[in-house]
């Protein structure tokens, strides 16, 4: 079960990272599942998916992050190795009504700070009034 305290996260792959179910795509996705626990921090697939076609499954490039159980640094590194590994990279970050997609690892360490901020603080705007923060789109 999903609270108000759970970051929505979703790999978004470039135009050159091939098909899902591709060997290179899978092995980066499970790269950025295996460091982003690596130092003890929830983090869960939010699905898997399965290739009927060729009788593969796979993450879908979707997870959940229980804000209330990182444990270090590990989720910024994962996310640093993901969109640096190929260009055009993105994530997709969720947190209650506010969405927004990380370019670099600093929007994702700037929108992963400000998470954390609006999931304990109880405040709606999470302090991104901050004009250098990533775009936001509301639900």
């Amino acid at each position: 079960m999903f609270t108000d305290h759970d970051l929505h996260l979703t790999l978004l792959p470039s135009n050159n990272d091939g098909p899902l179910f591709s060997r290179k795509r899978q092995q980066a996705i499970t790269r950025f599942y295996v460091e982003a626990r690596a130092d003890g921090s929830r983090i869960n697939p939010a699905g898997f998916v399965l290739d009927t076609v060729g009788l593969q499954g796979g993450f879908s490039g979707e997870f959940v992050v229980s804000l209330g159980q990182l444990a270090g640094p590990a989720l910024g590194a994962a996310a640093r190795a993901w969109l640096n590994g190929r260009a055009d990279r993105r994530i997709s970050l969720r947190i209650r009504e506010i969405d927004v997609d990380a370019k670099t690892w600093e929007e994702f360490d700037r929108f992963l700070d400000q998470a954390l901020t609006l999931a304990y603080s109880g405040d709606e705007s999470g302090g991104y009034r901050n004009k250098s923060a990533p775009t936001l789109r509301y639900r």
